[in-house]
């Protein structure tokens, strides 16, 4: 039977890494740095980070649905999958996503809010969280676990809408557009759905007897989906591996 707090867990550890990874590397720039002055290296940090972030919470999302009765069978047999378990982790993976996406997105707000628009925001949040329990007692009612995810995924989605809105007004008068990086290109995204639907169909027609095949069709498809994010951002690609290897080689003097 699946424990109905390990979703609640799990979120809390993807808020925890999305908020530590902001504020040790984003906020360097937005804060320590005049906004004015590095406006363009602010919005180049901030559109590859929520493109990094988009792409791998994408990824989850598409291979989760085809992979979360696998995993579970995996980890706990049969007993495992037999329940709710399956669609509870499902559900999941579209929080996961979301849950990435808000934390990137509202910490850059907060770096950059007044105080006045601090003190709107927190009695926006006020508002939010009572909506929240609202929307989550209807759906848990309606929709039991997977309803509390789904409340969950509304509350992050309308956070999201918010930062957005501000990061809009933000780069209104410049030439910036650092949102761009909440949509990965379009190659990255066809083999998304190509992979999404081909493992499905794998999963509907192999995965009862031939559960060895329907992982090895998960593997190739998430090195094809790999190879196009890749392809796309070549760019990220070999600016990640040169500092790789300069810290390597800074490492390798320091020994």
């Amino acid at each position: 039977m699946v424990r109905r707090d390990s979703p609640i867990q799990e979120q809390n550890q993807v808020r925890e890494f999305s908020h530590s990874l902001v504020y040790s590397f984003p906020l360097l720039i937005f804060v320590t740095l005049p906004l004015q002055k590095h406006m363009s290296e602010s919005s180049n940090v901030l559109c590859q980070l929520l493109r990094c972030i988009t792409s791998l919470g994408l990824v989850i999302l598409v291979f989760g649905q085809s992979y979360s009765t696998l995993l579970l069978f995996l980890y706990g047999g049969r007993g495992l999958i037999s329940g709710p378990g399956p669609t509870l982790m499902r559900a999941h993976c579209l929080s996961v996503l979301l849950l990435a996406v808000n934390g990137v997105t509202e910490c850059y707000s907060f770096a950059t809010m007044s105080t006045r628009q601090l003190d709107r925001y927190n009695y926006m949040m006020a508002l939010l969280s009572i909506l929240f329990l609202i929307v989550s007692w209807g759906l848990t009612t309606l929709l039991g676990g997977v309803g509390f995810i789904l409340a969950n995924c509304c509350n992050m989605a309308a956070r999201i809408a918010h930062s957005v809105q501000f990061i809009k007004e933000k780069y209104h008068d410049t030439t910036y557009q650092p949102l761009k990086g909440l949509l990965p290109g379009s190659y990255f995204l066809g083999m998304l759905v190509f992979t999404g639907t081909l493992t499905k169909i794998s999963e509907m027609y192999l995965f009862d007897f031939h559960k060895l095949l329907h992982l090895c069709i998960g593997a190739v498809s998430f090195a094809l989906v790999l190879l196009a994010w890749g392809y796309e951002e070549r760019e990220l690609v070999r600016l990640g591996v040169d500092r790789w290897r300069r810290r390597r080689s800074s490492d390798a003097k320091q020994s």
